[in-house]
């Protein structure tokens, strides 16, 4: 993200260190004036096209994978991924709560649109086949937290 890139020129990024304390909604909206947040946590492992599936949606959505392959099944934390947040949206979250947790109530309370990685477009054109996007999970040993 360092180099200049023209594919990534109306992309802000900025790291927001939480380990002394867990990412609330206040702080994520006091690091940019952008109406839209991708929030990816710093421990978290997820294929670029799942990514884009969040990134093409025009309201808040969050990530979750229905349909982990059984190798993987006891590493994947639904939900644990990244999500795409509207300013309203922060705005409308508790000041105090855990964004992560905010973010789980919201999902069972169907208060937040879902992107299933189990139904991502899996055909990619310059390898002329299909490859099921690669799940999101947490790195090893890691506790699932939004940095």
């Amino acid at each position: 993200m360092a180099k200049p890139s023209w594919a990534r020129q109306e992309i802000g990024v900025q790291l927001v260190e939480s380990a002394a304390k867990p990412v609330t909604s206040p702080l994520a909206l006091q690091q940019d004036h952008a109406e839209r947040f991708l929030l990816v946590p710093a421990n978290v492992y997820c294929d670029a096209r799942l990514l884009a599936a969040l990134g093409a949606r025009d309201s808040s959505a969050a990530l979750v994978d229905s349909n982990p392959p059984p190798f993987a099944k006891d590493l994947v934390q639904n939900p644990c991924g990244p999500a795409l947040v509207t300013r309203d949206f922060l705005l409308a979250c508790s000041d105090r709560a855990p964004f992560v947790e905010t973010l789980k109530q919201k999902i069972e309370a169907g208060e937040i649109d879902i992107v299933d990685a189990a139904n991502v477009e899996d055909y990619i054109v310059s390898m002329r086949r299909r490859v099921a996007a690669a799940l999101f999970f947490s790195a090893a040993g890691a506790e699932p937290s939004l940095s």
